[in-house]
């Protein structure tokens, strides 16, 4: 099975939750592994109510399209 493959197979989507963890100043990732929206937001309360961690937000990335990074840098 060639890569391309692979990738076709499984989810066109990423989900990634960014905030800043407590004690820190600046933003990271703070999880990876949510396989849905949904999931990431409820992974989005735990961190925001029990862990502290404050501008948390869901970055969802589509594998399905063509990145345009020439938009994404202006």
């Amino acid at each position: 099975m060639r890569l391309k493959d692979y990738i076709n197979e499984g989810s066109r989507e990423e989900f990634v939750v960014w905030g800043i963890p407590k004690g820190k100043k600046k933003e990271e990732i703070l999880f990876t592994k949510a396989n849905s929206k949904k999931e990431a937001d409820k992974i989005k309360k735990i961190l925001t109510d029990k862990h502290g961690c404050t501008k948390v937000r869901v970055q969802v990335i589509d594998f399905s399209t063509k990145p345009d990074f020439v938009s994404a840098i202006k």
